[in-house]
């Protein structure tokens, strides 16, 4: 209230209606990863709302080659003439925000910036301006970087997935790797269906949309453990656990629960349990204590390593 206040009190401004002509009485700041996903939210918000071209505004056209910034989208925005109709909204329908969607790292800009004093080059000592243009441009550097990355790990994953799809498993192990070989040869809902069969719980759909990426990375922490190198060897082991799979989950299940825990039928944890058994052989008991899983599963994945 206070800023609103002073707002509509500032020299130079005359508002006859500050509540529908001041256009950023309501605001949000969407903030994305990468600079593309700014594309597809500007193209979300001008589906939805009427957009005042006037106010609005991209600072990265405003903003000149030579000159340090941070480069965002700020629209000012209004319900769209259809949503207006609606009687839930029609307090609003005269209302306008603001919206800015920029980067994480233009928001850092951004955030940096309002600790400065300067907002034009001509207000920089000159002995810091240099530092500022190498800053402004290392960031707008790095957005570009971290778009290339993303779209380079998606080509590596994609060309993952044709070489599995065509039998070729000697990969390198990694976590792109593996997402491949799981999503293409789709080995875990086999086993996830037997864990539960033995006596596992069911793995909970909120708790797959939101852990899923950290299932997927701890199962690659726990395959490098049990030092399986490529996609090969792991597929290798899993078919072979069609022997003797179902028998190892039994006893991981009944030795856990006697020790008081009952284990969720987690893919990616059920086939890091096959792992660590059919390395038995290899592997010192010592390397299941390396891991992440609770103390009860711990032991009962030695205790039935000990079995083979």
């Amino acid at each position: 209230m206070k800023s609103f206040v002073e707002k509509i009190q500032r020299e130079g401004k005359e508002y006859q209606d500050p509540l529908t002509e001041i256009t950023d009485l309501a605001g949000i700041r969407i903030i994305s990863y990468y600079k593309e996903d700014v594309d597809k939210i500007n193209k979300v918000i001008e589906k939805e709302f009427d957009i005042d071209r006037e106010n609005s505004s991209d600072k990265a056209e405003l903003l000149d080659p030579e000159k340090f910034g941070y480069l965002s989208v700020h629209y000012v925005i209004s319900l769209s003439p259809d949503r207006k109709k609606l009687p839930v909204w029609e307090d609003f329908a005269n209302i306008k925000g603001e919206i800015q969607v920029r980067t994480v790292l233009q928001h850092a800009w951004a955030a940096i910036d309002h600790k400065l004093m300067y907002k034009r080059e001509k207000e920089v000592p000159t002995d810091l301006r240099r530092k500022l243009f190498r800053l402004s441009a290392l960031l707008e550097l790095a957005d570009d970087q971290f778009s290339d990355l993303r779209r380079l790990t998606e080509e590596v994953k994609e060309y993952y997935a044709q070489q599995i799809k065509k039998g070729r498993l000697d990969i390198q192990l990694d976590l792109s790797s593996l997402i491949a070989y799981l999503e293409t040869i789709k080995p875990h809902p086999k086993w996830e269906e037997t864990a539960e069969r033995v006596g596992f719980l069911p793995l909970a759909t909120d708790l797959r949309i939101r852990y899923w990426d950290l299932f997927n990375r701890t199962l690659l922490s726990s395959l490098q453990l049990a030092d399986i190198r490529t996609i090969a060897e792991l597929d290798t082991l899993l078919q072979a656990a069609s022997k003797w799979g179902r028998d190892v989950l039994a006893g991981i299940c009944k030795i856990s629960s006697k020790h008081g825990f009952k284990p969720l039928a987690v893919p990616q944890q059920v086939i890091a349990f096959l792992v660590f058994y059919g390395r038995r052989d290899i592997l010192d008991a010592n390397i299941v204590e390396q891991t992440r899983y609770v103390p009860q599963l711990r032991i009962a994945i030695k205790e039935v390593m000990k079995t083979g």
